[in-house]
């Protein structure tokens, strides 16, 4: 049985990031797709892509090497994602409660609960990934 787990340990030490670049790939896929969103109609076909496009570039920043990088870099990588699932998640549960307390407090009568878009949580994350691991890179 210890084979086995050692086998699995090994398997996701070897992840690795994509190469840099991916991350300049990103950066454009998100910019342009990030000016082509605020120029569609809301909730179209070509709006939903814009959004899917830009959480790929983001994704594909947040998962891209750097021009230099070390085990102290990786390990700030991991807990910039670590950082920015906690956000999500927050976010997700204490949103929705604002939202209502803020409904229900202006007298908008019997405020409904809404449940956070998917877009936005993901949005979120992503971003807070990005910004934490420069944040945590430039204060080294």
């Amino acid at each position: 049985m210890s084979g086995l787990m050692q086998r699995e340990a090994d398997s996701l030490n070897r992840w690795t990031y994509l190469p840099y670049s991916f991350k300049l790939t990103g950066l454009g896929l998100f910019g342009l797709s990030f000016i082509a969103w605020f120029f569609l109609e809301a909730h179209t076909e070509w709006r939903l892509l814009a959004e899917s496009l830009v959480l790929v570039g983001l994704l594909l920043i947040a998962v891209s090497r750097g021009r230099e990088e070390d085990e102290y870099t990786l390990q700030l990588r991991a807990r910039a994602f670590t950082y920015a699932f906690v956000v999500g998640v927050v976010y997700s549960v204490i949103q929705p409660l604002v939202n209502w307390g803020v409904g229900s407090a202006i007298g908008q009568g019997g405020a409904e609960w809404q449940v956070i878009p998917t877009f936005v949580v993901l949005w979120l994350m992503l971003v807070v990934q990005i910004g934490f691991f420069h944040v945590l890179k430039w204060g080294r």
